[in-house]
């Protein structure tokens, strides 16, 4: 992905530092010159800010600017207000950025300094906003410059970040620049080095790289992508000579960005610049940040087109699709292997088994909700456990040390359960339903097809124009209170996931002494959609509020308080005890 910065005449020169050194006042001047150049800039310059205009700015909020230069944007961001940190490796960058700071209105809330975006001089979570405009083109190495971005972000803080974009149209209409021929070039290079002909550059190597690259390296960093794009499209040369007189070069990058804007292939990914804005999660992963970054890839996997997924992974895709067009045919039972790198059977074309066979995981956000709270030694209840999904992540979280509890009633549903915990040290699964009292309840058992819909109650789940396709068996099990249930064993959870198909409340009221003393985190499921005899999603909210829980959904990478609402959409909340 290295390139040379167009312009240049070879590989060898200056280094980055010696460069920006000499060529300060270049990059102070630049964004007032009447070029294709000057025009890309300062259009980066102007997205930027626009983007950041769009997010909360509370009093006193603190940003910032990595690879500052001339300091232009960190003083709009100081007159947008935010107190201002900026850094540069160059010290004459600094000096410009300092000058540029006093003549302005705002440098009291403005700090310049030299800085190393590999060593940040600040402690982790310090920042609102971290914003590196044209840094990571100037760095070796993207993925160590973009966790240190990472680390001093406070939760739930934002970083705009641009990369030159290895797919720039402009480039690939050179030669010289053109990636597709960098082999070519190279070994011309490398021909001319031993001959002793090859020109010294007056640039040094610059490096372009793949959105798709920098997407994944703000996934690993604990960074959600909230948008992105590409902008600029210039200057056009061929070998080196523009193509086009400067006036009608700025004319052509603005219509362009214009269809660029608009969406059309082609276009929408080939400007000169990717921009990107990336909010960082606000849930701790711990020890299980790697799992985090696993998932995130299984989630941008999952977002290709249905095309692109299938060419990646022929097999299980058209298992899938024939399963789906032949509904005839008996369920399927089949290994899945989870993100987490585990395995475990499930049965298609049933829904949370066909997410878990195409993509190794199910309901990322609450997903993400485990991997964030759940430790070794841990001791968790799997309340309407299915297939089991959540009980093997469960006991991958929890370890050896830790038990998991798993509740799954259907007997059909129950048989597959039992193989997917044999053999995992300190998992139990009960064929027994958590329910307000003891004794003895009707489960309605939908097939295995759809066995996410079984429930106590008569109707499933779902739009009534899907209900009419749909015919339950019944069968006879078992009831306990989850608060005798692990009275008679003498543990206490430390965290219930609970989804039971519209009875949550029931299980709720069967564990009311656990709520009151052990205090574990909770998980239910929401959703009102007018199921017969189900009751309103906010009874079991306020039910766990009298108990001093506060309820929690996950957006935008974290955890947001839930306000009272007269209707609640398919959702799982999570209930963190309070008082």
């Amino acid at each position: 992905m290295n390139a040379q910065v167009p312009g240049g005449q070879g590989s060898s020169g200056p280094t980055v530092d010696e460069y920006f050194e000499s060529h300060a006042t270049y990059w102070r001047d630049i964004y007032d010159l009447p070029t294709t150049q000057a025009e890309v800039f300062r259009h980066r310059h102007e997205a930027a800010l626009d983007w950041m205009e769009k997010l909360p700015c509370a009093a006193g909020a603190r940003a910032l600017e990595i690879g500052c230069g001339a300091g232009f944007l960190s003083v709009a961001m100081a007159q947008r207000g935010y107190r201002v940190d900026a850094i540069d490796a160059s010290a004459a960058m600094v000096a410009l950025a300092r000058q540029t700071a006093a003549a302005s209105p705002v440098s009291s809330e403005l700090t310049v300094q030299i800085g190393d975006a590999y060593a940040l001089p600040f402690p982790n979570g310090s920042f609102d906003l971290v914003v590196a405009i044209a840094l990571l083109p100037w760095v070796p190495r993207a993925a160590p410059a973009i966790r240190e971005m990472a680390r001093v972000l406070k939760p739930g803080g934002h970083l705009l970040v641009t990369a030159d974009n290895y797919a720039r149209l402009n480039t690939w209409l050179d030669p010289r620049y053109n990636p597709a021929l960098t082999p070519v070039r190279e070994r011309a290079k490398d021909v001319l080095a031993r001959r002793g002909l090859r020109p010294t550059s007056r640039f040094p190597s610059a490096t372009f790289h793949r959105p798709r690259f920098i997407d994944r390296m703000l996934a690993r960093a604990g960074l959600r992508k909230v948008k992105s794009r590409t902008i600029g499209f210039g200057p056009f040369t061929f070998l080196g000579r523009a193509l086009v007189p400067q006036r009608v070069g700025i004319e052509l990058d603005r219509r362009l960005q214009r269809l660029a804007d608009r969406g059309v292939p082609g276009l929408r990914s080939s400007g000169a610049h990717y921009l990107a804005l990336a909010r960082k999660d606000g849930l701790d992963f711990g020890p299980n940040r790697r799992f985090a970054d696993f998932l995130s890839d299984a989630e941008r996997f999952r977002a290709r087109s249905r095309p692109s997924r299938l060419i990646r992974r022929p097999i299980a895709g058209t298992v899938v699709s024939l399963v789906r067009m032949f509904p005839s045919l008996p369920p399927l039972e089949a290994r899945a292997r989870l993100f987490t790198g585990q395995s475990m059977t499930v049965v298609l074309p049933e829904l949370l088994s066909r997410e878990v066979y195409l993509h190794g995981f199910f309901e990322a956000s609450l997903t993400r909700i485990l991997l964030s709270l759940l430790r070794p030694g841990m001791v968790v209840a799997d309340v309407g456990a299915q297939y089991g999904y959540y009980t093997v992540l469960a006991h991958h979280l929890v370890g050896r040390a830790g038990r998991v509890f798993a509740f799954e009633p259907t007997p059909t549903t129950y048989s597959i359960l039992k193989k997917n915990v044999a053999g995992r040290a300190g998992v139990v699964a009960e064929d027994i339903a958590a329910y307000s009292e003891p004794g003895v309840v009707r489960i309605h058992d939908f097939g295995q097809a759809h066995s996410g819909l079984n429930s106590l109650l008569p109707d499933p789940r779902v739009s009534p124009e899907a209900a009419k396709t749909l015919r339950a068996t019944h069968v006879d099990v078992n009831a306990v209170r989850l608060d005798d249930y692990f009275a008679e064993r003498g543990l206490s959870p430390d965290f219930v996931k609970i989804d039971v198909e519209s009875v949550e409340i029931h299980v709720l009221r069967g564990m009311d002494r656990l709520l009151r003393g052990a205090r574990p985190v909770i998980s239910v499921e929401v959703g009102d959609l007018g199921v017969a005899g189900a009751g309103e999603s906010g009874e079991c909210i306020r039910y766990l509020e009298e108990r001093g829980y506060r309820c929690f959904e996950y957006r935008d990478g974290g955890l947001r308080p839930v306000a009272a609402r007269a209707k609640y959409e398919h959702d799982n909340l999570l209930f963190l005890p309070v008082t």
